[in-house]
């Protein structure tokens, strides 16, 4: 929201981002950031990532083969859970709104799994005979479904021993907000 909000009104940056960092940032971080007439300096160190693209309107499907590596900002906490266990995916078409839009970054990470039950109603990395795929996990009388963001042309699939758990929506890194539609 703050980059959008810079963006559109660039002659307040400074102040935009001094009244983020007050409202929002713990008091122990005011002083790390440097709010100064011309620049912003950020603490947040670089780090590269795998960004895996996830098509919206398709079955869900994820080519790990296929990624561009960029340089993002990471916080201790979310570096250690991205890096050593976690995958982004940058989301592409119009099927996740309105949770979700185009070219926001989302962030799937390794969970423990006990039962799927405690994955109703969330979004999930699955493998089903050695393919990858972001779906939705709902239940239906009692039994746990996959489903498409794209359900009219996807059918739902039925958990069985065929689908493996591989990680869960863990946050989200980057928002496009000038895509809303209202």
């Amino acid at each position: 929201i703050l980059e959008a909000y810079i963006k559109n009104f660039p002659t307040y940056e400074n102040n935009l981002i001094e009244s983020y960092v007050n409202q929002y940032l713990p008091e122990e971080m005011h002083g790390k950031l440097k709010v100064g007439d011309d620049e912003v300096q950020k603490i947040d160190q670089l780090y590269k990532v795998k960004i895996y693209n996830f098509i919206s309107e398709n079955d869900g499907i994820i080519n790990f083969d296929e990624f561009e590596e960029i340089e993002i900002p990471l916080d201790t906490e979310d570096k250690n859970i991205i890096l050593e266990n976690g995958y982004i995916f940058k989301v592409l078409g119009e099927y996740m709104q309105p949770y979700f839009y185009q070219d926001d970054l989302i962030v799937f990470t390794k969970e423990n799994f006990s039962s799927w039950q405690i994955l109703d109603r969330r979004l999930v990395l699955v493998k089903i005979n050695e393919k990858y795929y972001l779906k939705k996990v709902f239940f239906e009388n009692g039994e746990p479904y996959l489903h498409c963001f794209n359900e009219r042309l996807y059918p739902k699939i039925k958990i069985d021993q065929n689908v493996e758990f591989i990680a869960i929506l863990y946050s989200q890194l980057k928002r496009h907000i000038e895509k809303i539609k209202f």
